[in-house]
């Protein structure tokens, strides 16, 4: 049997970006802007493929319900459902889903925002076939070639594997010149890594961040597939993204063009 990949889809944010439409009871994520579906169906439709295990959703508490309506519509069936007692943004949220998992110590994760909007299904799973030929001890991230000079989005550099730049959120004078650039490819902010390698790597950056997920974990409370993380515990835990607390300070990053109509 072919390795699949075990989908992490990230819904816990509020989509500030989009208010007054977006509201912290109902984000962007799970409103239906595509007739009767959300970003989010779209994305729990785009890995309803055999590429791809079932996931792993992180989310909040108070988006329980949005969540299951999701699942309902498509159909599709969660791995695990894991409610986060509160924000700590996208690094302990990734490694809550990885830590979860600890029956599959080689399982590759692709981690992905649920609020982002990709046009061509098919060049998607091309990049993530292509991630599969080669995952081996390195973070695989999509880039998107830029389509315009944006100031919403972090950019990449990226002309081989020793020769990687992040650059946050431009004005519009530094990203016009960006844009005027080759090999510069904005941050879609998809990842795929494999479980053990991703612990090991995190344990050289920080290790206080490990220790402090694996003691939110669940204690007994779980439902069906839902767990409830540990709310003292958990607010014990860094708020950091997975861009500066991971990948800014790995060395060993492949990067995949994602050329799927991305924004």
């Amino acid at each position: 049997m072919s390795k699949k990949l075990r989908p992490i889809i990230l819904a816990g944010g509020v989509g500030k970006r989009l208010w007054p439409l977006s509201t912290e009871s109902n984000p962007k994520q799970f409103i239906p802007i595509f007739k009767d579906l959300s970003l989010f169906d779209l994305t729990l439709q785009r890995i309803n493929n055999n590429l791809f295990k079932k996931p792993i959703i992180v989310t909040s508490r108070r988006y329980l319900e949005q969540t299951s309506n999701a699942f309902e519509r498509t159909g599709l069936e969660p791995s695990l459902i894991i409610l986060e007692p509160e924000s700590k943004n996208t690094f302990p949220a990734i490694l809550s889903a990885v830590l979860s998992s600890s029956d599959c110590a080689n399982e590759s994760f692709i981690a992905m925002p649920s609020d982002h909007y990709i046009s061509n299904n098919k060049k998607f799973y091309k990049a993530c076939k292509e991630t599969l030929s080669n995952n081996k001890n390195c973070l695989s991230l999509f880039g998107a070639k830029p389509e315009y000079p944006s100031t919403e989005y972090g950019y990449i550099s990226y002309t081989g594997k020793d020769n990687i730049k992040f650059i946050e959120k431009p004005n519009i004078k530094k990203a016009k010149e960006l844009f005027s650039k080759d090999k510069v490819y904005w941050n879609s902010g998809i990842f795929v890594f494999d479980r053990d390698w991703l612990l090991k790597k995190t344990n050289e950056f920080n290790s206080e961040i490990i220790k402090q997920s694996k003691k939110a974990k669940v204690k007994g409370k779980k439902e069906e597939n839902i767990y409830y993380l540990d709310k003292s515990s958990f607010s014990n835990i860094q708020s950091i993204s997975f861009d500066y607390g991971f990948v800014e300070k790995c060395k060993d990053i492949r990067m995949i063009d994602l050329d799927a109509g991305w924004t």
